[in-house]
């Protein structure tokens, strides 16, 4: 009676608040009446103390796997140090539906750098908080590290020897035990020195009777080229697809992580607008990478330049760099005897004492800056134009940007709308006789920049058609110098060098087998266009000499 009515409560046993929930309604209702209390209130208590009690076993529960211990990680007792999980609610709860099925067995696939693992990280703190389905509550996620399971098996057999130990273990746990594998396409063919394909086969068994659940995670790319191939080991796996996060969201993983980057920092403060170019130039220029780990990585290394600036500034390193410089030119100089060196001696003597002068005061600036920034910091005022500060600026960013990608920092911190307003008047101070040209290419620059056009498509294309020696060119390097800063940011195809059959491997690459596979591959998904012409940047002109 108890089991049928209640089973909604009972999750693997029967225990004494589920035979009091089976009596509340029937067999003392009218003692709970004289009591002062209700059936409902009691249900509600129960509730409480249950989920209490849950919570209290998965942080308290000991882990008695020595295997699991030595090459896995606990993701319910770190579950407080974690990172908070922002805008995963769809990926978490299709891992669940997954997890409650029969075999259910989830595979996140994604880009590098998307969250898979901070996917299963929520997951991990969903459980922690009770906020997951009854059949999930007495769930142990535990995340098997493939480097430390490879580590130091030298003789054959003996990778094969840790995973069996680790699968018996996870068989005869008295909780339910998930384990998390990232990397899950190392068991398939990435790490076949290990006998790869062995150790497949040893989880394909467990996974198809159930007496294991398994969490992986691999890259679109090894999917396809490892677990795709591998059809008896895909099928016991249920796919979810884990994308990019929106420019909001990524936002708001950011503000959720800003607290964090702060005290790892030695509590500076990152401006609300430093999170928001962060997300904007992560998103503009670095095409490497993925959404939010780009970003993560950007504001992270400028609270480190801030930090390091703070505690020992660049400028009087670079001052100390150049007073090293020149004591060296003087120990050479002092063993010369002509009259020319002599001169130069005392030249080189007043550029040290100047050199001395300016570090000397640098460092005295130094010092007053940073008890400013003391009492600032107290008295929480920020002061605008200092060598230190304690405060990440949108500046900070661009600066990181910069330093990645090469391009200049005073092109990030321009204002973008004065710099489009006068692009014409720019480009005809340099390209002369060529109005209708120049508009024509001002104009789709405006345009795109004002987000009427396509965000993932090519700024503007444009056919310059006339004689040798009118300007075509120039044009080219006057729009690299104005968008980039620098007229070397061109790339330049001479049509006219792969015009035969042959040729064209130069341009898309030589198939494979080929000695010069690859060798001369610039528009590919691995180089991301410009890696092998020379460039370190995607972000440049494409400039294709076509002879008519």
């Amino acid at each position: 009676m108890i089991i049928v009515r209640y089973n909604a409560y009972i999750g693997y046993r029967i225990d004494v608040h589920h035979v009091i929930l089976g009596l509340i309604d029937d067999a003392i209702s009218d003692e709970l009446k004289l009591a002062g209390t209700s059936a409902p209130r009691i249900k509600l208590a129960l509730d409480k103390l249950c989920s209490r009690e849950q919570v209290q076993k998965v942080e308290s529960t000991p882990w008695d796997s020595p295997a699991l211990k030595s090459y896995g990680r606990d993701l319910m007792q770190d579950a407080e140090n974690l990172n908070p999980v922002i805008g995963r609610d769809k990926e978490i709860r299709e891992i669940m539906k997954i997890l409650c099925t029969h075999n259910g067995n989830p595979l996140l696939i994604g880009e590098p750098g998307v969250g898979k693992t901070a996917v299963v990280e929520g997951l991990a703190q969903r459980i922690i908080s009770g906020d997951v389905p009854c059949c999930l509550k007495d769930v142990r996620i535990v995340e098997l590290s493939m480097g430390l399971l490879l580590a130091g098996a030298t003789y054959q057999g003996e990778f094969q020897a840790r995973l069996m130990k680790i699968l018996r273990e996870v068989g005869r746990a008295s909780e339910d035990v998930v384990l998390f594998v990232d990397e899950i396409h190392c068991v398939l063919g990435a790490c076949r020195t290990q006998g790869s394909l062995d150790a497949a086969n040893l989880i394909k068994p467990m996974l198809a009777s159930g007496r294991m659940r398994c969490i992986g995670a691999t890259t679109i790319k090894e999917y396809k080229k490892y677990v795709e191939k591998d059809k008896a080991f895909e099928r016991r796996f249920q796919l979810v697809h884990v994308t990019q996060p929106s420019l909001a969201d990524t936002l708001t993983i950011l503000r959720g992580l800003k607290e964090k980057i702060e005290d790892n920092n030695s509590g500076l403060r990152i401006q609300d607008e430093a999170l928001e170019v962060a997300v904007e130039l992560s998103s503009r220029y670095i095409s490497s990478r993925h959404q939010p780990d780009k970003a993560i990585k950007l504001v992270q290394q400028a609270a480190v330049n801030v930090r390091l600036q703070l505690d020992c500034p660049i400028e009087i390193d670079e001052l100390r760099e150049k007073e090293i410089s020149i004591k060296l030119r003087l120990k050479a100089l002092d063993k010369k005897t002509d009259n020319a060196s002599k001169a130069r001696l005392v030249k080189v003597e007043n550029e040290l004492r100047d050199l001395k002068g300016k570090l000397k005061d640098m460092q005295q600036t130094y010092r007053k800056e940073k008890l400013w920034v003391a009492i600032s910091k107290a008295e929480k005022v920020m002061v605008d134009n200092a060598m230190l500060t304690e405060t990440v600026r949108p500046e900070h960013i661009a600066e990181v940007i910069s330093s990645w990608t090469g391009i200049l920092v005073t092109r990030l911190g321009q204002n973008e709308k004065s710099l489009l307003v006068s692009l014409p008047d720019r480009l005809h101070q340099r390209v002369v006789g060529q109005n209708n040209a120049v508009s024509a290419v001002a104009t789709a620059i405006q345009r795109s920049r004002s987000r009427l056009g396509k965000p993932r498509r090519p700024i503007g294309s444009f056919l310059f058609l006339g004689p040798l020696g009118i300007g075509k060119t120039e044009l080219a390097k006057a729009l690299a110098e104005q968008l980039f800063g620098d007229e070397n940011l061109l790339v330049r195809f001479d049509m006219s060098e792969i015009m035969e059959k042959n040729t064209v491997a130069r341009l898309i690459g030589a198939s494979p087998g080929y000695v010069i596979f690859q060798h001369f591959l610039v528009f590919s998904d691995e180089n991301h266009g410009f890696a092998n012409a020379g460039l370190p940047t995607c972000h440049g002109i494409v400039l294709n000499s076509i002879a008519l």
